[in-house]
């Protein structure tokens, strides 16, 4: 597995003053699995048929998660790409020193509907 960003391509740069982003401050696990549920609700591929959502919460060993160099270089490249953005940087510096744990806490969604 590996990690995908989309490109810009030159679009609008919203950041971490983006109203999107700062709606969801706050309780972030209620907001995270509200969105989840509702796209994996949207994007289901029979209308007739419910959808099933699991969370689980791992603690991987870092060698366990997938592609972690590619993303610790991606996270670098976004703290260059903001460098005077005091939330950026904040974030960023937080991401990669996860990124360099040991062991990392990942959220598991799964995304399933029945066959009945």
């Amino acid at each position: 597995m590996k990690w995908f960003f989309a490109k810009n391509e030159g679009g609008r740069d919203s950041g971490f003053h983006d109203a999107g982003v700062e709606t969801f401050k706050g309780n972030i696990d209620r907001y995270l699995a509200r969105e989840l549920i509702q796209n994996s609700v949207d994007a289901r591929y029979d209308s007739h048929k419910p959808v099933q959502v699991k969370f689980e919460l791992l603690e991987l060993k870092s060698k366990e998660m997938p592609d972690l160099k590619s993303l610790a270089v991606t996270l670098e490249r976004c703290a260059e790409y903001w460098p005077y953005s005091k939330k950026a940087k904040e974030f960023f510096e937080r991401a990669m020193d996860l990124a360099g744990q040991k062991t990392i806490t990942a959220l598991k969604v799964a995304i399933t509907t029945p066959l009945a």
